[in-house]
Order: C-alpha cells, then sequence, then structure tokens
C-alpha cells in the first residue's frame, strides 16, 4: 500500500477499479501546506472547480460578465468526486455553456483576472481542477507550479490532464522557448516513495505582485479514452497527482528562470521538492 509523502504539497489520488468503473479523486493536504517559500515571500495555492447541479450540468452564475459572457459558478476543489474514462480528447476550446449559450469562464468570482474557454461539451468524465497562486505577502515573486502526475511503465498516457494555454505560462523551465500547453511534455520521469511520475512544470514568467492572483495554471485531470484494464492495472489501488508550488522574491532578478533555479534549482531527476531529505 503507497505511504502518504510527508512533504509540503497537494495530493489528488484517484481510487482505480477497472476501466468503466468509478474514480474517486482526493485532495488530502490544506491549501497552505502545497508550497515553497524563499526570500521572504508568500503564497497560497488554491484550487477550484466549476459547479454541477443534481442532473450533472454545469450551473451558470447568471450574470454577464465584462467580457459579455455567462461563466459558469466556481466552487472549492471537492474531494472523493467520480472520474471515468473520457469520451473525447480534452483541450481548452470552446463549448456550450451552463444555458446554451456560448461563453468563456471568468475567474473573477475568486478574485482572479481574466477568463479562459471552456471544454466542448461533447468530451464528457473530466475532472474540473483548478490551480491557482495567490500572493499573500509583502514582496513581489516569480513562482512555478510542479505537477506529478502517476505514470506506471507502459501506462504513461492513462491518466493526463489539461494546462492553460494563458501566454503568462511557460511549461518549459529554460530560457531557450516557450512551450505552450498544446505540446505538453515531460522535464523528466521521477520516483518517489516507491512510485514512477511524470513531472511538469508550469512557470510563471511574470512577477506575481503582491496581493495579486495568477490564473490557473492546472485545469481540468482526465483518463485516456484509450486507456485498457491493462494499463489500469498497473496502477494498484489509486493513481497519484501531485501539486505543489514554489516561490521566490522577484526583487534582484531579471527572469523567472533564473530567480527559481536560485532559490530551488531547475527541476530534473536528480532535483524537485520529492527528494529524500538527507
Amino acid at each position: 500500500m503507497k505511504k502518504n509523502i510527508l512533504l509540503a504539497l497537494s495530493f489528488v489520488l484517484v481510487a482505480i477499479l477497472s476501466v468503466g468503473a468509478t474514480f474517486a479523486l482526493l485532495t488530502f493536504e490544506a491549501s497552505n501546506h502545497n508550497t515553497m517559500t524563499l526570500g521572504q515571500a508568500e503564497i497560497e495555492q488554491l484550487e477550484y472547480q466549476r459547479v454541477k447541479d443534481a442532473n450533472g450540468n454545469w450551473v451558470s452564475t447568471g450574470t454577464v460578465d465584462q467580457w459579455g459572457y455567462t461563466p459558469d459558478k466556481l466552487e472549492e476543489f471537492k474531494q472523493d468526486e467520480l472520474l471515468l474514462p473520457t469520451t473525447g480528447t480534452p483541450k481548452w476550446d470552446d463549448r456550450k455553456g451552463a444555458n446554451g449559450d456560448d461563453h468563456q469562464q471568468s475567474w473573477a468570482e475568486i478574485g482572479a483576472p481574466g477568463s479562459n474557454q471552456l471544454f466542448d461539451d461533447s468530451v464528457t468524465n473530466t475532472k474540473d481542477k483548478f490551480v491557482f497562486v495567490k500572493n499573500t505577502g509583502s514582496v513581489d515573486v516569480y513562482y512555478r507550479t510542479i505537477i506529478l502526475v502517476e505514470a506506471p511503465e507502459g501506462s504513461e498516457d492513462t491518466i493526463s490532464f489539461v494546462g492553460t494555454t494563458n501566454s503568462r505560462f511557460d511549461w518549459d523551465t529554460t530560457k531557450d522557448g516557450i512551450q505552450g500547453a498544446e505540446s505538453l511534455k515531460p522535464i523528466a520521469y521521477i520516483e518517489v516513495e516507491g512510485t514512477r511520475y511524470a513531472m511538469y512544470c508550469a512557470q510563471y514568467m511574470n512577477v506575481l505582485t503582491k496581493g495579486e492572483m495568477s490564473r490557473p495554471s492546472l485545469l481540468q485531470v482526465y483518463m485516456t479514452k484509450e486507456s485498457t484494464n491493462e494499463d489500469v492495472k498497473k496502477f494498484g489501488e489509486k493513481v497519484d497527482v501531485l501539486v505543489l508550488s514554489q516561490a521566490v522574491q522577484a526583487q534582484g532578478y531579471s527572469d523567472a528562470v533564473t530567480a527559481l533555479n536560485d532559490a530551488f534549482g531547475a527541476l530534473s531527476e536528480n532535483n524537485h521538492p520529492w527528494l529524500p531529505q538527507n
């Protein structure tokens, strides 16, 4: 049985039975336990999802936002919700809203700026997990959010996620170019407490100012429609998706990559927050 990892991070655990059976997504740690900061930086990682009614339909706010759309209501991410194999290929795109109107999702309800398009509603069985970071300290910061998705040998594509395509985020951790979420690829495969994960990173390229809330990095988690019973068996009793955000003061640094690598080191198979502490 997998051990709980006693680190400052957020867990999403998906209980697995077999393809076509139900999945329970659970968040085990409070939001103030999934961050790491240096240099007087203080951040909070916040996780939300859209509200659904008793029939599983998204619930509209009923009000038109500043962009002229009627967004869905948001609520804090809930534990123990169901996840089934998806029926399509999720992407961040247009869809029909809760009231049958095309619209974009506004983050204003929770104090975050901007709006983003929503999934095509013909793609079912995806699980919202909108991961935001808020600067709660007294200094401006640079931050990055690290996402680990369990990936047993031979079943690397069973559990996947959708990341934001917002241009403020770079899914590459070098200065050599911007990688958008449309072409997500792991930085490395790592082992934590005997479990193999694909490691990704959403690096926020702008300064997050005092009191500012970012746009979301991680958006949804899903099980791919191509998954088989053989794939699922390799996960054992559960699938882990770990999410952790790191921040450092922005003063004295010219860019996010330099600041975060100076504070925490460049992410790699041999350098990440889940390495055993000596």
